[in-house]
């Protein structure tokens, strides 16, 4: 569990220049409780690919009276970088309850939601200009799955995409 400094984490936004967030002063009143089982990870590597499959059992968050996890959700999203629009689209369309937030790298420039397996998931890609990997996020019943895709040198922004998915559904 932790605790939000909501001025601290108020200020930050301010710093980012992020002006369309507003976070609830309840936020810091108590405690944030995440419950998560343990998960695993495998790497497959070969000439010009490695992928990296990280699964979890879909953690348990309870959030202090009066905070809404999407209304966190899209501030997160924000302080990724995600244009205001798609950040309202996608805090709408994920399931907050069960999905909890995990670091995104850094020089991700290209995030959109994709579908794997008729099921909703997070596709984030280098962009057009550094294509050499990507991340894609989904969840099916109540596992969470991470699919990272790097050394993928010589290959488009869209072809990373298709591979990510491809192999995103071919998981059981």
């Amino acid at each position: 569990s932790f605790t939000v400094n909501v001025e601290t984490a108020r200020q930050l936004l301010s710093a980012l220049d992020i002006r369309d967030v507003t976070l609830p002063d309840a936020l810091g009143t108590a405690p944030i409780q995440v419950e998560m089982a343990p998960s695993a990870s495998t790497e497959y590597v070969g000439p010009g690919y490695a992928l990296t499959l990280h699964q979890a059992t879909s953690p348990s968050v309870t959030l202090p009276d009066g905070v809404d996890m999407a209304q966190l959700g899209y501030a997160a999203l924000r302080v990724l970088g995600t244009a205001p629009e798609q950040a309202e689209l996608l805090s709408r369309q994920i399931n907050w309850n069960s999905t909890l937030l995990v670091p995104f790298p850094t020089d991700t420039n290209n995030l959109r939601q994709v579908t794997v397996n008729g099921e909703p998931a997070l596709l984030m890609t280098n962009g057009p200009r550094n294509s050499q990997g990507g991340v894609i996020y989904w969840q099916q019943g109540g596992t969470i799955y991470i699919l990272q895709g790097s050394n993928l040198s010589g290959m488009r922004d869209q072809e990373i995409a298709d591979l990510l998915v491809r192999t995103a559904e071919s998981v059981q």
